[in-house]
């Protein structure tokens, strides 16, 4: 019976570990999109309110974006927690509730060091 609750959970773990880095990278391709749309209407000259229906919808679905992708660390928590009810907590190291780390990709505050960034209103 353990055998099976450890492969079961191996399982459940290997698909949602997948899932979750899917939303992670929709989330981060749907702002990319976001900044796309506004930085060609600005290269091909266009009036700023050119797309803005657009915009708004994609805007929207990145923040829906987000807030699956909180769900998804909201259910990881969860998913520890499932494994200790089932008596595998002891078998495995990783998946705690504690904060985690940063990682490579992870926002940092900008330094005087920086590429000053330059803003162009465009008429």
């Amino acid at each position: 019976m353990l055998r099976e609750r450890r492969r079961a959970a191996d399982r459940v773990a290997n698909d949602f570990l997948e899932a979750e880095a899917a939303v992670d990278r929709a989330a981060m391709l749907t702002a990319s999109c976001m900044a796309t749309l506004m930085q060609q209407r600005v290269a091909a000259n266009l009036p700023l309110a050119t797309g803005t229906a657009a915009l708004q919808m994609v805007s929207q679905a990145s923040s829906d974006m987000i807030n699956a992708r909180q769900r998804f660390v909201d259910a990881h928590r969860a998913l520890v927690d499932v494994r200790t009810e089932i008596g595998l907590g002891q078998f495995y190291g990783y998946g705690d509730t504690a904060e985690c780390p940063p990682n490579e990709g992870a926002l940092r505050i900008a330094t005087a060091f920086d590429t000053p960034v330059h803003l162009t209103a465009v008429a």
